[in-house]
């Protein structure tokens, strides 16, 4: 769906929203730990995703202190300063990038614009490891065609695109849920556990989540 067609709500909708919402959680004097964007789709999409981040930290700051601003991002829109600018703002950023060359880069993630996977490395690199890396390894087929990012030379180009992020640590997962594609297998948990150990001998944090 290209973006010009997609609905957001306003600013202003949803700045009124956090205030209720978070407002009702102070006044029940509930604890929150984090204020988390994901959802179903690209958060980072909304055209005044800087300026909702901006709120959300103001009505934070109000009503629900020391929670953290967390934003799960596909890093599909990191050519966009207002976006990287926000991302950083945000207590936590956890960002897409799992193991593959372009070829499963446009397979397994479908991105919406001509982004390749080069420049979205080279954009992570610009939090100067103030970010945490989200990866999605599986296997199996997509219209015929052999997908899998688990074999040792696809994980070591990875590994090397992360010795250059220097992220916080790595998030490491197989798909839990049923996929367009139906010939997708889930990667056994030792096999993640298997990338997780080579990723933490090359000096990075790694935590599997099966």
């Amino acid at each position: 769906m290209p973006e010009n067609s997609m609905h957001f709500f306003s600013t202003v909708e949803i700045a009124a929203a956090m205030e209720s919402r978070f407002r009702e959680l102070m006044d029940e004097n509930i604890a929150i730990d984090a204020i988390t964007f994901a959802g179903n789709g690209e958060p980072t999409l909304h055209p005044e995703f800087g300026k909702i981040i901006d709120i959300t930290i103001q009505l934070r700051d109000k009503y629900l202190k020391g929670a953290e601003i967390t934003v799960l991002s596909n890093s599909t829109t990191l050519n966009r300063p207002s976006v990287l600018e926000a991302l950083k703002k945000a207590d936590r950023s956890i960002m897409k990038l799992d193991a593959g060359d372009d070829f499963l880069f446009q397979t397994i993630n479908q991105p919406m614009t001509s982004v390749t996977r080069a420049e979205i490395v080279k954009n992570l690199q610009l939090f100067e490891g103030k970010l945490i890396v989200q990866s999605l390894f599986l296997r199996g087929k997509y219209k015929g065609i052999e997908v899998d990012n688990t074999p040792d030379r696809i994980v070591d180009e990875w590994i090397g695109e992360l010795k250059q992020i220097n992220p916080e640590y790595v998030m490491i997962y197989p798909i839990a849920r049923l996929t367009p594609a139906e010939d997708m297998q889930k990667v056994s948990l030792d096999d993640l556990n298997t990338i997780a150990a080579k990723l933490e001998s090359a000096g990075i944090k790694a935590k599997v989540y099966p």
